[in-house]
């Protein structure tokens, strides 16, 4: 991933759904918040989405507002993950 200009921005979002109100383009959005939609059926079809996290919901989003990557953590918010499973991710940044 690499980012235009001589600086360059680094955003931690909690809600990703917010990219679209930040003041301030960055330029990359790191956020998590929405266990990858937590409990889905088979295909990853959700059933449950907190608030916040409808529209960017897991993985790499290089056409939102500020490129962002959503990351679907290793919690659970009820009794278990379904469909769904946890995540650690590992990125590796790059200067333009």
């Amino acid at each position: 991933m690499g980012a235009q200009g001589a600086d360059s921005t680094l955003v931690l979002l909690h809600e990703p759904d917010y990219v679209v109100k930040l003041p301030t383009k960055g330029s990359l959005v790191l956020s998590g918040h929405s266990h990858g939609r937590e409990i889905c059926l088979p295909g990853g079809i959700p059933l449950y989405t907190p608030k916040g996290a409808k529209k960017y919901q897991s993985g790499w989003y290089p056409g939102a507002s500020t490129p962002l990557f959503v990351n679907r953590g290793t919690a659970t918010l009820g009794p278990a993950r379904v469909y769904c499973p946890p995540e650690v991710a590992i990125l590796t940044l790059y200067g333009a």
